[in-house]
């Protein structure tokens, strides 16, 4: 199973940063099969994210497939996931959801939409002594 490979070296990198809390977030975008970004859209199962570290210069890029789960989402396991997660959120955060595209009203939380990412590759970056390992 692949997170045993990354797993281990990015909660190192995680705990080395601990102080820098933009370190606890990564950077989201869908591609398409040739490798190139586009816009987020349902229906595009491919992505790539990536953990930068700014106090040590580390960065974890990953291929992933992604699978949005919605409201409608056929698996009960991911519906109850979902639920479970948005309920976790605070007020503030899940506003963040609720704002709508320029002149159309303020959504529900059915704009809530989680997704399940499943890592395929990655590759560990440092930027001080360019090194590239690749696993």
């Amino acid at each position: 199973m692949h997170i045993v490979g990354w797993r281990e070296p990015l909660d190192r990198a995680l705990e080395r940063n601990r102080s820098q809390p933009h370190s606890r977030y990564f950077q989201l975008a869908t591609v398409r099969t040739d490798g190139l970004r586009v816009p987020r859209r349902h229906g595009q199962p491919w992505g790539e994210n990536c953990w930068y570290f700014t106090e040590t210069g580390e960065q974890f890029p990953m291929a992933d497939r992604l699978t949005p789960m919605g409201a409608s989402h056929p698996d009960p396991v991911f519906q109850t996931a979902r639920s479970t997660w948005w309920q976790d959120l605070s007020h503030k955060a899940g506003q963040q959801f609720l704002w709508p595209h320029a002149s159309t009203a303020r959504s529900n939380a059915d704009a809530f939409l989680p997704l399940a990412v499943s890592i395929s590759s990655w590759t560990k970056l440092i930027a001080q002594s360019l090194q590239n390992l690749l696993y």
